[in-house]
């Protein structure tokens, strides 16, 4: 399906569409007003039916993409290793290496994508992005301890391959089945784990989304969680709730184990070991409610489609 055209957006729907991409993708949210409105006069809406390919491993990227309405899955390989959601993005290390994109993205159903063309992209972000590189091996070297005596190359080579993303306050993880490892920038958030039901049966496979969890410590910058997904043997069902907004650097598994040096990962592995060991051994008991995750509206979305109609189509919004 080809994007669609629309008519030249009027100062006042440039304006309205920022306003809504930075409630519904907080990648905007972090950015000058004056970059917000680049991107969404360039941007244009995309849509594509369940089973269309986004994008294809091994091809040149053209597109940066910001999920707004759908879920995509993300394959390495044939392998899924990242679902998407609304409100997140994709695409941007393609176009700003130059290298062919190292995962295909497929739509889980009908998915709604912002894009933006890689000229206007790296017209806005280039140098940002070079920046960033930088600001990210500086994290590494100093924040996160499996790091910090690890040589300038190799913090270099792994900070490529990490990518940057926000989520809410009261956003949760799994970490046993997870896609990603995780590294926190900002903000702080709570390692939990779920209480006995209390009928005695097992909690069924979602049912962490929104049960009371129990409080085992709280994790902050150069923290980092997921590594579970990897280390099958540190599995425990600990749950990671976000305690405010937070800003992550993030790893797919496969891309992990392909770029890690082996001492890295042995020191990540005794981090963690030492974490469970430590914490199932003296908090294990300590318990706390934590609030339940709501979840976001999909109004926004439902109205940034309407910017994209033709003035002619639009509806009123109510």
């Amino acid at each position: 399906k080809e994007v669609r055209q629309i008519a030249p957006r009027k100062p006042t729907d440039v304006l309205e569409l920022c306003a809504l991409t930075a409630v519904l993708i907080p990648f905007f949210t972090h950015l000058p007003l004056s970059v917000q409105k680049q991107l969404c006069k360039a941007a244009k809406l995309k849509q594509y039916a369940k089973g269309d390919f986004l994008c294809k491993q091994g091809t040149p990227g053209d597109f940066f993409y910001c999920v707004i309405a759908g879920k995509v899955h993300v394959l390495a390989n044939g392998q899924v290793v990242a679902k998407l959601e609304p409100g997140q993005t994709f695409g941007e290390m393609s176009l700003i290496s130059g290298a062919p994109r190292a995962a295909s993205c497929i739509a889980a159903d009908i998915v709604d994508c912002l894009v933006v063309d890689k000229e206007t992209f790296l017209t806005v972000f280039k140098d940002k992005f070079t920046v960033l590189h930088s600001e990210t091996v500086k994290f590494l070297k100093y924040k996160v301890r499996a790091f910090k005596d690890s040589p300038h190359e190799t913090c270099t080579e792994f900070a490529h391959h990490l990518s940057q993303v926000f989520f809410p306050a009261n956003f949760r993880w799994s970490l046993d089945d997870g896609t990603h490892i995780y590294f926190i920038q900002h903000g702080e958030a709570s390692l939990c784990s779920l209480p006995d039901h209390p009928s005695g049966r097992p909690h069924k496979p979602n049912e962490w989304k929104s049960t009371a969890l129990l409080l085992i410590t709280h994790i902050t910058v150069g923290s980092f969680f997921g590594e579970s997904s990897v280390f099958h043997d540190q599995q425990q069902g600990w749950i990671v709730q976000s305690n405010t907004e937070m800003t992550l650097y993030q790893i797919p598994q496969n891309l992990f184990l392909e770029h890690t040096s082996p001492r890295v990962v042995k020191l990540m592995r005794d981090e963690a070991a030492f974490r469970i060991a430590y914490f199932t051994g003296r908090y294990a008991n300590k318990k706390s409610n934590v609030l339940v995750l709501e979840r976001p509206a999909t109004r926004e979305a439902d109205h940034i489609k309407e910017l994209f109609r033709m003035p002619s189509e639009r509806q009123p919004v109510q």
